[in-house]
């Protein structure tokens, strides 16, 4: 079975290809859920310190995400509605 960081990481790595921005805050908050399904400790919380080490260890940075390839659908949209 996977650990945390790597599931977490392969998580982030799909949310990415997506298109989707993860902020730090939402990705502390999936970390907990994952060790919580592995688990793992209930008291555990993804700190700001283990959240930074997370990103340091696996070289993940802030980008934006943006341009036309990670535009809407506009016909899904309009098939919603």
């Amino acid at each position: 079975m996977k650990n945390l960081k790597t599931q977490l990481f392969d998580w982030l790595k799909s949310q990415r290809e997506k298109g989707c921005p993860i902020m730090g805050s939402f990705l502390a908050t999936k970390a907990v859920a994952i060790y919580t399904a592995l688990g793992g400790d209930p008291n555990f919380h993804a700190s700001d310190a283990w959240l930074d080490a997370f990103k340091k260890e696996y070289g993940i940075r802030q980008i934006k995400v943006s341009g036309e390839i990670r535009s809407a659908d506009k016909s899904a949209a309009e098939e919603y509605r």
